[in-house]
């Protein structure tokens, strides 16, 4: 547990937590889509197998958690815990979850379970790094319009675009081999991610691994197209606007929670990135 937990009230009893799919699966070829969870979530997200779950566990189904952005972390009956931070996805065993929580102040999750997926196939517990999301974001607001409606073609369609958001998955994870400046910038990106809270310089995050800082800043810009410092503040300013848009968080408490000097300092950076002050930020967005 880090400092944001202990700063932070919990503001909400219940974070969206409801399976948008559950009464009844979608379907594409062997594939069988059960239940399917949009999560928002904020500090006050925390569930805990069996007592939380709102929906039995299912025979034979593999969980999928596609992080969009955020942070969260997952803790397994082992005791492990898996790390989980925006462009990511990972497959579990639903028998083998313990607990999961956001870690990082915000945590845009997609949890999704599947049956009909040869197990054999999957990549479990491992990590697999997503570059290009946009897509990804896209496809998954055509499955949540799909399964809105009532008839079954469109659940068939929805069906086929999750099985297509797999194996394009599965893909990305046996193509896995990367560079080594492309490892250095991943575990770079990862410990943004944990120390989204600090108010840490990238020279402090280059020494945790021996590397130079004008080093860093090379291959960083080369492979991202920016420098860290900006993609970590773009990184904080992000998640920043997605809690201004859930309501209930001043900029103050913001501030301090993503390592600005004060509300002051955040409400000036906000403006000059996004073109607008946080007290204007659309909160039906």
């Amino acid at each position: 547990m880090n400092v944001l937990r202990e700063q932070l009230d919990v503001k909400n009893e219940h974070i969206q937590n409801t399976p948008l799919l559950s009464t009844q699966a979608v379907t594409c070829n062997s594939l069988k889509v059960p239940s399917f969870w949009d999560i928002n979530a904020d500090r006050s997200y925390y569930n805990e197998w069996p007592r939380d779950r709102k929906l039995s566990l299912i025979s034979n189904a593999t969980t999928i958690i596609y992080t969009e952005k955020g942070y969260g972390i997952v803790e397994l009956i082992n005791n492990e815990y898996i790390h989980l931070r925006g462009s990511s996805v990972i497959f579990l065993s639903p028998d083998k979850i313990k607990r999961y929580w956001c870690e990082g102040g915000y945590w845009k999750i997609y949890w999704i379970e599947v049956q009909g997926v040869g197990q054999s196939l999957l990549p479990f517990e491992q990590i697999i790094v997503i570059d290009n999301h946009l897509h990804f974001h896209l496809y998954f607001d055509a499955f949540i319009r799909a399964i809105h409606r009532s008839n079954e073609l469109h659940h068939s369609y929805a069906a086929s675009i999750l099985n297509h958001i797999l194996h394009e998955w599965l893909l990305i994870a046996s193509n896995s081999e990367i560079s080594k400046h492309e490892k250095i910038i991943q575990t770079l990106i990862d410990e943004m991610h944990i120390r989204i809270s600090e108010n840490s310089k990238v020279r402090e995050m280059a020494e945790t691994y021996k590397y130079s800082e004008q080093y860093l800043r090379k291959i960083f810009i080369k492979h991202i197209g920016k420098s860290p410092k900006t993609y970590f503040t773009e990184l904080k300013l992000g998640m920043i606007r997605e809690l201004l848009k859930k309501g209930g968080y001043t900029i103050s408490e913001l501030a301090e929670l993503y390592g600005f000097t004060d509300g002051f300092h955040l409400s000036k950076v906000y403006k000059k990135h996004f073109g607008y002050a946080p007290s204007n930020t659309d909160t039906s967005l």
